[in-house]
C-alpha cells in the first residue's frame, strides 16, 4: 500500500500553479497589452516563495502612466506705465510711480511708470511703474528673486534718457539722463497697501539759447537729486486717494541756496463711477517760479483690456495693446505733458538765479513688457510753447523755439 503510493507521487506531474510568479493584485497589465516573457526563470523550476508587489523601478515602463505636463504660468503685468505706461509725466523735475498707465514727463513728481494696464478692477496709482523686458534671466534664479526680501524691498531700477533738438539761435537744446529705483515698504501701517520711496537723479546738458538774441541763458549742466514718496489706498474700493510728495536739490552746484530745494507733489482722490470708468480730482503741485499749482483730474476709462483712455490734465493719454511680438506685452500710446524744470545756477554775468524752462510737449510713444518684469518704451514728440522765466525778472517770459524730443527708457 504504502509502496503504491510512492509509485503514484513519483508518476505525477508537477502543478503549474507553482510554476506562475504572483505579483500582487496591485499590479496588473493594461488591457490589450501583452506581458512580457519572465527572465531569469526556467520552465519546470519552482520561482522563490517570496515577490515583490510592485514591481521595481524600470520593469514594464509601458505600464506606468507618465504625469500631466504642468505648463509654467505666465507672467501678468503689474499693475499700470502695467497701469499707465512709462514714466509719469513731467511735474517739477522729479519722478514718481505704477502697475509698461502710460504718461512720460520730462520731469516728474512721480517715479517712472510703465505698463499700460492695471488689472481688471484696480485703479491705477498716480503714475505707472515701470515694466518690462531685458535679460533672459532663468527662470529659476528670477522666481528666487522675486521672493526674496531684498527684490521685495528694491524694486524697478530704471533708466531714461531725453533729447529735444535745437533748432537757430532762439532754441534750446538739451540732453537728459535719469537714473531711479523704488524701495518698497510693504502693508504701510497695516493698510496692505506699501509706502513707497523713491530715490532718483538727473544729469542735464544744455545747448543753448543764443543770449545776444534772447537775453537768456543757461548753464552747460545743471543736476537733479530727489526722494519721492508715494501712496495709494487699496484699488478694490469703490473710492480712495494717492499721494506723492517729493523733496529734491536743483541746482547746478556753482549757485546753491534755499532756492535750489524744491517741493513737489500730486494729491488725488478717485470714485469708481463703474467697473472700468473712475474719476479723478486734486492738485499737483510744481514749486516753480512761475507755476506753483495746477488742478488736476479727469476721467480715466478702460473700456476693454486692449485700450486704455486717460481725459487726466495736464497729462492725457490714449494706449492701445498690439499683438504680442516674442513673447512681450507691446503698447501703442499717444500723449501729451506739461514738461520742464526749474534750477537755481550762475548766469554768464556771475550773478546766481534761479530759471524755470517751460514747455507742453505731444508725443507719440511703443511700450513694451517682458516675461520677467522688465520693461521698455520709446517715444518721439513735438515740443512747443517753450520759454524760460527767471525770479529776478519774473514778468519777462522769454520765448523759445521748438524742438523735436526723442524719450527712450528701460526698467528692470
Amino acid at each position: 500500500m504504502l509502496f503504491g503510493y510512492l509509485i503514484l507521487l513519483i508518476a505525477l506531474p508537477p502543478s503549474a500553479e507553482a510554476q506562475r510568479p504572483s505579483f500582487g493584485d496591485s499590479f496588473v497589465i493594461p488591457q490589450g497589452q501583452v506581458a512580457p516573457p519572465v527572465i531569469g526563470i526556467s520552465p519546470g523550476t519552482v520561482p522563490p516563495p517570496t515577490l515583490p508587489q510592485f514591481p521595481p523601478q524600470g520593469v514594464y515602463p509601458q505600464t506606468i502612466p507618465t504625469p500631466p505636463l504642468v505648463p509654467m504660468p505666465q507672467a501678468t503685468p503689474a499693475p499700470s506705465l502695467i497701469q499707465p505706461p512709462t514714466y509719469s509725466p513731467s511735474v517739477n523735475g522729479a519722478t514718481t510711480l505704477p502697475p509698461i498707465v502710460p504718461s512720460v514727463p520730462q520731469q516728474s513728481t512721480q517715479p517712472p511708470g510703465f505698463i499700460y494696464p492695471p488689472p481688471p478692477g484696480t485703479v491705477p496709482p498716480i503714475t505707472p511703474s515701470w515694466t518690462e523686458n531685458v535679460a533672459e534671466w532663468p527662470s529659476q534664479a528670477w522666481a528666487g528673486l522675486q521672493t526674496s526680501s531684498v527684490y521685495q524691498c528694491v524694486e524697478r531700477p530704471r533708466l531714461r534718457q531725453t533729447f529735444i533738438s535745437r533748432s537757430g539761435s532762439r532754441g534750446l537744446g538739451t540732453n537728459e539722463t535719469e537714473l531711479a529705483t523704488t524701495l518698497n515698504l510693504p502693508n504701510f501701517a497695516g493698510t496692505t497697501q506699501p509706502l513707497r520711496f523713491t530715490p532718483g537723479f538727473n544729469f542735464h546738458w544744455w545747448n543753448g539759447p543764443s543770449t545776444p538774441e534772447t537775453g537768456a541763458d543757461m548753464p552747460p549742466r545743471t543736476y537733479d537729486a530727489y526722494l519721492a514718496m508715494d501712496y495709494s489706498t487699496p484699488w478694490n474700493r469703490p473710492y480712495g486717494g494717492e499721494i506723492n510728495f517729493t523733496v529734491g536739490l536743483y541746482t547746478d552746484f556753482d549757485e546753491v541756496n534755499s532756492d535750489s530745494v524744491r517741493f513737489t507733489g500730486v494729491a488725488l482722490g478717485w470714485f469708481k463711477l463703474n467697473p472700468t470708468t473712475t474719476f479723478k480730482l486734486g492738485i499737483e503741485y510744481f514749486d516753480r517760479v512761475d507755476i506753483k499749482l495746477l488742478p488736476a483730474g479727469g476721467i480715466f476709462i478702460y473700456p476693454t483690456p486692449d485700450l486704455k483712455i486717460d481725459l487726466y490734465f495736464p497729462r492725457p493719454r490714449i494706449a492701445t495693446r498690439f499683438n504680442n511680438l516674442n513673447g512681450r506685452q507691446v503698447w501703442g500710446y499717444f500723449g501729451g505733458e506739461y514738461g520742464g524744470g526749474s534750477w537755481t545756477y550762475k548766469r554768464i554775468t556771475g550773478v546766481g538765479d534761479q530759471g524755470d524752462v517751460n514747455d507742453i510737449r505731444l508725443f507719440l510713444g511703443v511700450e513694451w513688457m517682458g516675461p520677467r518684469q522688465s520693461s521698455g518704451l520709446f517715444e518721439v514728440g513735438y515740443v512747443f510753447h517753450r520759454e524760460i522765466v527767471y525770479r529776478s525778472d519774473p514778468s519777462n517770459r522769454i520765448s523759445i523755439d521748438d524742438g523735436v524730443m526723442i524719450r527712450a527708457g528701460i526698467a528692470f
